[in-house]
């Protein structure tokens, strides 16, 4: 299975895209030029969440926020403690030798964020730490998030990588990728606690009503199906709906990125390779549109690690190559 696309491959995308943009055809927010004017040198959102249809981004080190029912530009929301702070002797020191101002940039940063349960929130791995954001910036809750399962032997290097999170009655539900595999685990806001879910190969998913997932699971090389996770049992159902064979785009089969859902609606769709695929009111997927990113050179690949979203207005979103696209698919439903 192949790996998801890695931050310093995004990374120079974004800064090579940020002298210009040419037209891709796709409506773009968060755009390079955007966000070098308002952040200068950023070259691109980072984290994003959507929450009540609209979406927070992280550029440089504030967050904005952008609604589509208005037609303007993302506005400044908050300032958040984000930093890339690195040293090569990360790899192998091991947190308690860290020196105490080292310690608080890793421990108190923003690797991401999450919606759910009425607020945006942000998380950080190293510290195991979670907090509810507003206009004032995060405010940390006193829980500690057990995540020593991500890092091995008390060392600085995580061994997950998230590519979707969300907060769902009381628990923060992360999906990312772990070696060769796509875990999905859940931390309890009170305790801390740390659970892993089985979810049987899934390489996408999203939040989907109460106290559900929605999960693209590959059951073969080939062979892709839908289902929902009851996060409060553990059991799953298979959906009728069909979905494409995946192609190729480089070496391997494609992967699938991008699932969302609008429940109102009943629409559901994710990027496969260099398609939209949409499923409206259970039936099978059929392609409604294509992206044109920015890539800066790179080869266009769908992946599990683009986040999307469906306005209630029909729009899809995705957030990838440091941008996020919409269009609007058509099914002909």
């Amino acid at each position: 299975m192949k790996k998801i696309i890695c931050y310093m491959l995004i990374l120079c995308c974004c800064l090579g895209t940020a002298a210009g943009a040419e037209d891709t055809g796709n409506e773009i927010i968060f755009s390079p030029e955007f966000c070098n004017g308002a952040e200068p040198g950023s070259g691109g959102v980072g984290h994003t969440a959507c929450l009540d249809s609209v979406i927070y981004g992280v550029v440089g080190k504030n967050l904005y926020r952008w609604d589509p029912a208005d037609s303007g530009d993302p506005q400044f929301f908050c300032t958040l403690p984000v930093n890339e702070y690195w040293d090569d002797s990360f790899m192998t020191l091991k947190k308690e030798k860290l020196a105490g101002d080292v310690l608080e940039l890793l421990t108190s940063r923003v690797d991401g964020l999450a919606a759910g349960d009425g607020k945006l929130w942000g998380y950080n791995l190293t510290g195991g730490k979670i907090g509810e954001i507003d206009e004032a910036g995060i405010r940390w809750l006193p829980v500690t998030l057990d995540m020593s399962g991500f890092f091995r032997d008390g060392g600085l290097i995580c061994r997950f990588h998230a590519c979707s999170a969300f907060v769902d009655h009381g628990y923060l539900y992360l999906f990312g990728e772990e070696g060769d595999s796509f875990p999905l685990v859940r931390f309890s806001l009170d305790s801390g606690k740390c659970e892993r879910i089985s979810i049987r190969n899934a390489e996408c998913c999203c939040p989907y009503g109460e106290q559900q997932a929605l999960l693209i699971r590959r059951e073969e090389r080939k062979t892709l199906k839908l289902s929902v996770l009851d996060l409060n049992t553990g059991s799953m159902e298979d959906l009728p709906q069909k979905l494409p064979v995946p192609g190729k785009s480089s070496g391997e089969p494609d992967m699938a990125g991008g699932l969302a859902c609008d429940e109102d609606s009943g629409r559901i769709c994710f990027f496969l390779g260099e398609t939209v695929w949409a499923s409206d009111g259970g039936n099978d997927f059929v392609p409604a549109g294509n992206f044109n990113p920015l890539t800066n050179g790179m080869p266009l690949t769908s992946d599990p690690a683009f986040p999307a979203w469906i306005f209630p207005d029909g729009r899809y979103a995705i957030c990838m190559y440091c941008s996020l696209y919409l269009c609007r698919p058509e099914t002909g439903e």
